[in-house]
Parts: C-alpha cells; sequence; structure tokens
C-alpha cells in the first residue's frame, strides 16, 4: 500500500483524528496532489478508483486483496470507470465524464442556435460573452466548443439560409402570391448590402 502512497507524517487528516494525512503517488506526480484519509481501506479504494493509478497496479491489489462481507476489492475494480478523473481541487471518480458530442449533433445544435438568435434579434457577438460560452460548457454534457460569432454570420448562415431558400422554393413552385420589399444599405467596411422579404398574401 505504501508503495504507491506517502504519509505526511504528524500531520492529521482532520484535526483531532488519529490517522494521517496521505497523498497518492501517481497523481503527484501529475501535478494532482490533494490530501486523501490515511486510512488503508480509503487509500485502497482511491488507488483502485484512481485514473492516474495503471490497471497493473490494481490488478495486483484485487488478486491479491481478501474479500469482505459487504464490498470486496474486485467491486471496487468494477467501479473505476475509464471515464472518470481526478483533478486538483479533489477527486471526481463518483462522476462519469460525457462521452464528446457528435458531429453531425454540432451541426444540428449551430442551426438550431442561430434560428434562435435571429429570431430573438440578438447580435451575432453574444457568442464572444464568457458567461454565455461559460453556461453552454457546463451545462451541455460532452460539448466541446461553441460556435464563434464569426461561424454564425458566416458558414452556419449559408447553411441555414440555403434550407430555408430550398424549403421556400417548393412552396412557390406551387403557385402563391408574394409582395417583395426591398432595401438597401452599407455596411460600416463599406459593403453594398440588399434585403429581400417576401410576404404571402
Amino acid at each position: 500500500m505504501w508503495g504507491y502512497c506517502s504519509r505526511n507524517k504528524g500531520v492529521p487528516y482532520h484535526a483531532g483524528q488519529p490517522t494521517e494525512q496521505a497523498f497518492c503517488n501517481y497523481c503527484v506526480e501529475k501535478g494532482m496532489s490533494h490530501a486523501l484519509n490515511g486510512r488503508p481501506d480509503v487509500l485502497l479504494t482511491h488507488l483502485l478508483q484512481c485514473s492516474n493509478v495503471p490497471n497493473a497496479v490494481k490488478l495486483s491489489f484485487v488478486k491479491g486483496a481478501k474479500r469482505r462481507a459487504h464490498r470486496s476489492a474486485s467491486e471496487n475494480l468494477t467501479k473505476a470507470l475509464p471515464l472518470t478523473k481526478t483533478t486538483p481541487n479533489g477527486s471526481m471518480d463518483a462522476f462519469c465524464v460525457a462521452k464528446p458530442m457528435a458531429p453531425e449533433n454540432y451541426k444540428e445544435l449551430d442551426h438550431e442556435l442561430l434560428r434562435i438568435i435571429l429570431y430573438c434579434n440578438i447580435s451575432f457577438n453574444c457568442m464572444q460573452s464568457p458567461p454565455l460560452v461559460a453556461f453552454f460548457l457546463k451545462w451541455m454534457p460532452g460539448l466541446q466548443r461553441v460556435p464563434s460569432p464569426r461561424d454564425l454570420s458566416g458558414k452556419i448562415l449559408e447553411e441555414v439560409y440555403g434550407s430555408v431558400r430550398d424549403a421556400a422554393a417548393k412552396v412557390y413552385k406551387k403557385g402563391v402570391h408574394v409582395v417583395l420589399t426591398i432595401d438597401g444599405w452599407k455596411s460600416r467596411s463599406g459593403t453594398k448590402l440588399f434585403g429581400f422579404l417576401f410576404h404571402n398574401t
């Protein structure tokens, strides 16, 4: 056990407790030196579940450990999910990290997000807001990135426009009466722009 962990002699894990602080040597190597309770059963559980500990070390504990009535070391190994992490702020072994979002889901998310922004008349620059980006990354498991203002106003806008244009063309080919409104202006960079709005009658 102590070949894989180090004891902080004389420093209790909690004030008034006899057990001392201990550190996982593998976590220390990764710069994740959070204190552990020095009790052998706590250290064994950590070594079995820590993502920094090699599988060969975990298997050596399972082979030599004695089974207990309510929980065995092999059961602890089963709980050692390959998608767990240990962070500088403490162990997160109890949480499963979500799988990265599939590429096709990113495209659907980008299109839906653009529709919301256009419908609510929100500036594309909102995607530069750190709180909004943090909100998406926190509450959407598996999300690795969010579209930038350039993405929304460029490629994504062209894709959504193309899909809307094709859907409208199918309707208008069947024969409908519309009123066409045109407006023109210049952007800040001097680019001439025209806006077209069709009204069904």
